[in-house]
């Protein structure tokens, strides 16, 4: 198991778990499940990939948020798109566009 400092306060910390925990397919907190300013932060990291780009970065968090709040819905569209504060139709394009399934698996 990894370790890494924590710059934050406890609130912090609190919510990047549980935001985490409730996008889990299985048991296990793994790197590639937190937020990308977290996976950057640790330390020997691949310098490769802090040359991401800005969109690249988006489009990341973009896909994790869709798929964080179908899943924290149940995959209720109408409830989602709510949450998310756009239209019902404009989360069925973005679903689309990152391949993301229609219902839970």
């Amino acid at each position: 198991m990894g370790r890494c400092e924590w710059p934050g306060n406890v609130r912090e910390l609190t919510n990047v778990l549980g935001r985490s925990v409730s996008a889990l397919d299985g048991n296990t907190i793994r790197l590639a499940d937190l937020p990308l300013y977290v996976q950057r932060g640790r330390r020997g990291a691949d310098p490769r990939r802090a040359t991401t780009s800005l969109r690249e970065m988006q489009s990341r968090a973009e896909q994790e948020t869709l798929l964080a709040t179908l899943k924290e819905t149940g995959f209720n569209k109408v409830r989602a798109a709510r949450l998310l504060g756009i239209h019902r139709t404009l989360l069925y394009k973005k679903m689309r566009k990152y391949n993301l399934p229609l219902k839970a698996t």
